[in-house]
């Protein structure tokens, strides 16, 4: 049996529209052909489909996709479609109904949203060819996060979710997590993230497939099972990126013996035009070679907590020239309220804090020392100074206490 994955799909921008003009010709025919002798396709469904024009708030982006564009899942031949993601209640309660119509009459099985947190975090449970498959999702929580009196997406909670899952795999016979999670535009998982996935096999879960990122990041075997930490984009008009893999995309192929795996293939495609392409033998290699160099990071745990940093830093210098653009240039009031209320998302917090320890620990002055650069500008000389002093104090104060 194979089971096929592949990362996010939102309908929006150009390619709905594109797709209702020119049809399934839109998909590459090789690629097509790839996917249809899949057993069971998955995918994050990335944005609502909806028809209504009103969105849920004005102060976040919003995506969404017409219901007629859900065509295209079906002429992919998506079976099992993950609503766990922070667009979901772009368009409200409303939109995740339509959402859910538009899957259903078209016999796509979904989960990971719901009108409450509870009904978000429901399992999926079904039986195909002789084997109860069960599936959970879960999304960090960004605007679009269910609570207990608002709908949305499931939230990712890494004491719930590994209970969760250890739950599922006592009554399925295969458990696949998908989760929506990660540093955007991060080429590489957060330690807390291995953590988190490695601990989810161990609890019973054969497939760990994550997405949000939107660029492909490191995978691995793990016990007996498979993590891939993100499959980036599938179907998403989105700019190329800085470099010629920023935008490339992963479709995981896992062949089952049984409730075992056998065999995990992962097919590198181009989705830098919207809609996925193979790429050419030659092309093939290089981003295999790419992918191998993110890989190798998760057997470096120095080379790892070194690309952390840089994204915790990377990351608060991308809010810093938000909040300074929109917010204070600009002087836009609801932008400053967007910004401070991002600020407080537990995973941002995370990084901010982590980062913080980076500081005070020296380990930033000594990443800062260590990363190669053509040329030093006085900032980057300032900027290590900076690290190195508060390096120095956070070690004479632990010295002290």
């Amino acid at each position: 049996m194979r089971i096929t994955a592949v990362g996010d799909i939102a309908l929006t921008r150009t390619i709905g529209p594109r797709y209702e003009s020119e049809g399934s010709s839109v998909i590459e025919k090789r690629l097509q052909e790839r996917l249809s002798v899949s057993d069971l396709l998955i995918a994050n469904i990335e944005c609502p489909l909806t028809d209504r024009t009103q969105p849920a708030w004005q102060h976040f982006s919003t995506i969404k996709a017409s219901q007629r564009s859900a065509d295209l899942l079906t002429d992919i031949g998506v079976d099992v479609g993950s609503l766990a993601n922070n667009h979901i209640w772009d368009y409200g309660s409303e939109g995740l109904k339509d959402t859910i119509t538009a899957l259903e009459e078209r016999r796509i099985k979904w989960l990971g949203a719901g009108c409450s947190l509870q009904e978000a975090r429901r399992p999926l449970k079904y039986r195909h060819e002789g084997l109860v498959f069960g599936f959970l999702a879960a999304a960090q929580p960004e605007v679009s996060a269910a609570g207990d009196k608002r709908g949305g997406a499931s939230v990712l909670s890494d004491r719930w979710l590994k209970g969760a899952v250890k739950k599922l795999a006592s009554e399925a016979d295969v458990t696949i997590v998908l989760l929506h999670f990660g540093i955007e535009f991060f080429e590489y998982p957060t330690p807390r993230q291995i953590q988190l996935c490695r601990g989810l096999i161990d609890n019973g879960a054969l497939l760990v497939l994550g997405h949000h990122p939107h660029v492909p990041q490191a995978f691995e075997h793990y016990r007996g099972g498979f993590i891939a930490y993100s499959l980036g984009n599938f179907i998403f008009d989105m700019s190329p990126g800085p470099h010629r893999f920023s935008r490339l995309g992963l479709v995981v192929e896992a062949e089952l013996k049984g409730n075992r795996l056998d065999r995990v293939e992962i097919l590198p495609v181009d989705t830098r035009s919207g809609f996925p392409v193979m790429l050419s033998q030659g092309a093939l290699k290089e981003a295999n070679n790419y992918l191998r160099v993110r890989n190798h990071v998760l057997s470096d745990s120095s080379l790892l907590h070194q690309k952390y940093y840089f994204a915790c830093r990377d990351n608060l210098v991308v809010h810093m020239k938000a909040l300074m653009n929109y917010g204070l240039r600009r002087m836009s009031f609801r932008r400053i309220v967007t910004w401070t209320q991002s600020q407080f998302w537990p995973q941002i917090m995370r990084l901010r804090i982590d980062f913080a320890k980076f500081l005070f620990s020296g380990k930033a002055a000594v990443f800062e020392t260590q990363k190669k650069r053509p040329q030093v500008s006085s900032v980057t000389r300032l900027w290590l100074y900076f690290c190195r002093i508060v390096g120095k104090f956070g070690n004479l104060y632990s010295a002290i206490i």
